[in-house]
């Protein structure tokens, strides 16, 4: 209440993926919606399968509206950004791995951060490139326009090592080519004077 802050960022974090949950409280919700037990069996009906992926969605986002409207009581001019992985904007079948919706997303909250770290080595060999059709299908979707921000990643934690400028500079004008206006960065060691140029 006293803290002064413009926002809240839900990190990518909030996800859960298509073997999550099967807490006593999930068992209890999947009994009530389809009346059977929650199970890896149960599970491998399609039908059932994308439903509890919705219910699992639903909740998530749930629950960042209920901080949102208490954050709000005391911050009402504040701004809201939620992180999304990548796959789940260029392959909608992700949205069962992750309960991370896009669409939703972006009619939900002010931003959507996009993380921009590659899914494989495959990806990472021509980086600028996948990264050109990240945004492509970013942008594919209605309004995503300036609510969408890429997360650029400063360094390289495979390699354990900073990421050299030139890169940088490479990723965010592969994303500008295909449209991208919004972008920050990750992480920035202020403490060990640690930022990019």
């Amino acid at each position: 209440m006293y803290a002064y802050a413009d926002g809240i960022f839900f990190q990518d974090d909030l996800y859960l993926s298509d073997n999550e949950d099967f807490s006593p409280a999930a068992k209890e919700v999947f009994l009530g919606k389809f009346g059977k037990e929650l199970t890896v069996e149960t599970l491998k009906d399609e039908s059932i399968r994308k439903q509890w992926t919705d219910v699992k969605v639903q909740v998530m986002q749930d629950l960042t509206l209920k901080l949102m409207k208490a954050f709000r009581t005391y911050r009402p001019y504040s701004f809201f950004a939620r992180g999304i992985y990548p796959e789940a904007i260029l392959d909608k079948a992700a949205q069962e791995r992750y309960g991370q919706n896009y669409r939703n997303y972006l009619d939900t909250y002010d931003y959507t951060i996009v993380m921009t770290n590659p899914l494989n080595d495959k990806q990472s060999e021509n980086f600028p490139a996948w990264l050109g059709n990240l945004a492509q299908a970013a942008f594919a979707e209605p309004d995503a326009g300036e609510k969408v921000v890429f997360m650029i990643n400063t360094f390289d934690f495979r390699e354990n090592s900073w990421i050299k400028d030139k890169e940088l500079k490479e990723q965010v004008d592969a994303l500008r080519r295909k449209g991208a206006v919004n972008f920050t960065y990750y992480p920035e060691m202020t403490l060990e004077d640690k930022t990019t140029t």
